[in-house]
């Protein structure tokens, strides 16, 4: 799950007012640009790569520890030294197109994304010509001298340099106190561009709502140089200033944080804001220095460079969660063909992400819940890896439609597993209950935390699964790069950087008839389902235990009676599926492995389990029982289902029913 959105919306957001008041002032005098007009407040690569790489890229490709056995001791390190300073998880493999090892012959063609042109950086700029550039040199001419000064001001400024001159001119316009502090710093000497600016947006968005407290910022000791935790730090710091002002002069006031924020504690800072949204009593924890561990890696990606991966944690951990984080991020750029949007990843293990989630990407760092960072063969080590990869993937997708950010993250969580264990690209979420089209659940307008939600996973990842399945793979992959490329592109018609994409742009990302037939069924039902049940003949023969199934159907508890149809509204989530069997052999006790497939209307396999039946030499025959349907809380969706065992790969029951509304 995502609550990442385009990084400019919230400066707009906070400079609203002083853009009111001074557009106001200078409509008096006329002249919005006149040297005695009191400040005004402005608005605010893709590479070729293939998807024959991309399947080959292993596991092990990841960068190891030097020392394997001491992987844990070398790279965690405890912060006790600087005292100063996802719906529910997705369900089991399920059915997909894709096998484990992908045949040479299915293999596409290099996709290639056009090099942007770049933008216009020769032209020159004249320093009165930016906006509040006039002001500062007839009132504030120290500040404007200051500004000229700067190596890559004074040698001429460019069309590409203005945008970082005009922030430091708003701000020592506005706030000449923090000027000064910034203005000593050897990186702004340099440029103030990319991050830089970001930064810089983000001091003086904390300055209109705070400027004691961007006062006090300004003068820490992150920034005085600058390292990739240093620009999320700051970005939390304007999350807080904008939605809980108090809360970010407590933080700064915490006796750990008296003599400022370090790069050490950055790192801590750049997580706060997602947790004083989501459990704001873990802030004095993750600030105590004796309860928090990080682990770090620095790992080269193809394309974004020099990338760092960080951990933080409060208790105990698996090694192998650093792996799965490695292999997320290599994955989802070579499958994109774009730089991961970021290079710094954070991650956090506690109980802070949103709602009922199991993860959260708050576009400053990742919190996934501790039940997940583990690796003792349990259901919960099993998703560890998909619930990553899906957080990981909201780098790209973020702040378009609800359906197409979850519905591609969970595509490309299962792209990342297949390229891990072979696991097929299917979809991980099971039917959703209260909209069948994407079309009805846009008219529900529905939140992080509203319940229903979690259909935007549901119906969203059908949606792509389904091209995919139905698509050359070289061509889906290329329809996805461009539905991505489509979200980077200006849009004049709101504040954020990029477009919100939605029904239209995937249409023209996807134009082919048959994909757009594909988009149909998802969206407005205008095409009918695929059909991948199994038509395939019963036989209840099993021969590991001399005997056989004799009968299965569905009950709404054990040992109820057997139903060929019920309602969602009058049943709980979960029904059984009773499986009477018969055998004989004389001694001891036997088991045989059965695989229980949930199918459902919509064309999918949406859920996979394994079990055991064991029987005893004293007995010839019994009842089993196996849960089926949603996981609580969930409700069925109306629709017809079919439940199919497999025992050694032959289906040896099958059972449909109908559920009602």
């Amino acid at each position: 799950m995502a609550l990442l959105r385009r990084r400019r919306v919230l400066v707009a957001g906070v400079l609203m007012a002083a853009a009111f008041a001074v557009i106001l002032a200078g409509a008096a005098c006329g002249d919005g640009q006149n040297a005695d007009a009191p400040p005004t407040v402005d608005p605010q690569a893709a590479i070729d790569a293939t998807l024959a790489s991309f399947f080959a890229a292993p596991a092990s490709t990841m960068t190891a520890p030097a020392d394997a056995d001491n992987a844990d001791a070398a790279s965690r390190t405890p912060l006790a030294p600087v005292p100063t300073a996802t719906p529910a998880g997705p369900a089991d493999d399920a059915y997909g197109r894709a096998p484990p090892t992908l045949p040479a012959a299915l293999l596409p063609a290099a996709v290639t994304m056009p090099t942007p042109t770049p933008a216009p950086g020769s032209s020159s700029v004249a320093f009165g010509d930016l906006i509040n550039g006039r002001y500062l040199e007839q009132e504030q001419p120290r500040a404007a001298n200051t500004i000229k000064g700067l190596p890559w001001v004074a040698d001429g400024l460019t069309k590409s340099e203005a945008a970082g001159a005009g922030e430091l001119v708003n701000l020592a316009a506005f706030h000449p106190d923090i000027f000064f502090v910034i203005a000593g710093y050897q990186w702004v000497a340099e440029d103030v561009a990319g991050h830089r600016l970001q930064l810089m947006e983000n001091l003086r968005a904390i300055a209109q709502q705070d400027a004691a407290s961007a006062l006090l910022v300004s003068g820490m000791p992150f920034l005085r140089t600058l390292e990739p935790p240093d620009f999320a730090a700051m970005e939390s710091l304007s999350q807080l200033a904008f939605f809980d002002p108090a809360a970010l002069r407590r933080i700064l006031s915490h006796p750990t944080l008296r003599n400022g924020i370090d790069d050490d504690w950055a790192k801590i800072v750049t997580l706060l804001h997602g947790v004083n949204r989501t459990n704001p009593t873990l802030i004095d924890t993750l600030l105590n220095p004796e309860m928090v561990t990080l682990e770090e890696r620095v790992v080269q990606l193809p394309q974004s460079g020099e990338t760092r991966l960080v951990i933080v944690r409060t208790g105990p951990g698996a090694r192998r969660s650093m792996e799965l984080l490695e292999h997320s991020v290599r994955i989802a750029e070579l499958f994109m063909a774009a730089p991961l949007p970021t290079n710094y990843v954070a991650v956090l293990y506690e109980t802070a992400v949103a709602g009922a989630f199991d993860g959260t990407n708050f576009g400053t760092h990742i919190a996934i819940l501790p039940r997940y960072d583990v690796d003792d063969g349990s259901r919960d080590a099993e998703l560890a890896g998909h619930i990553i990869a899906h957080e990981v993937a909201h780098y790209y997708w973020n702040g378009n439609a609800n359906w197409v950010d979850e519905g591609a993250s969970d595509f490309m969580a299962s792209v990342s597993e297949f390229a891990r264990i072979g696991k097929t690209v299917s979809i991980s979420n099971p039917p959703c209950s209260m909209a069948r089209f994407i079309q009805n659940l846009e008219t529900l307008n529905l939140t992080p935390e509203s319940r229903g939600f979690e259909c935007n996973y549901s119906l969203g990842d059908r949606l792509f699964v389904d091209l995919y399945l139905n698509m050359d793979l070289s061509a889906f992959q290329r329809g996805l790069i461009s539905l991505y490329q489509a979200s980077l592109a200006a849009d004049d018609a709101d504040d954020r950087d990029g477009t919100s994409v939605g029904i239209d742009q995937v249409r023209q990302a996807f134009p082919d008839d048959n994909s757009q037939a594909v988009i149909g069924r998802w969206y407005n039902g205008a095409a009918p389902y695929d059909n991948r049940a199994d038509a395939g003949p019963v036989d209840p023969d099993l021969p590991d235990i001399n005997g056989r199934i004799d009968s299965a159907y569905i009950s709404a508890a054990e040992n109820g009676p057997a139903l060929s149809r019920f309602s969602a509204s009058e049943t709980g989530s979960v029904v059984w599926l009773n499986l009477e069997f018969s055998y004989q052999f004389d001694a001891g006790s036997r088991e045989t492995a059965l695989e229980v497939t949930e199918y459902y209307q919509d064309g999918f396999i949406y859920r996979r389990h394994n079990a055991d039946l064991r029987v005893e030499s004293h007995y010839n025959g019994g009842t089993q029982y196996y849960s089926v349907g949603p996981a609580p809380p969930e409700r069925w969706t109306p629709g017809r289902y079919w439940v199919y065992v497999y025992n050694n790969g032959r289906k040896v029951a099958e059972v449909a029913f109908e559920v009602t509304p």
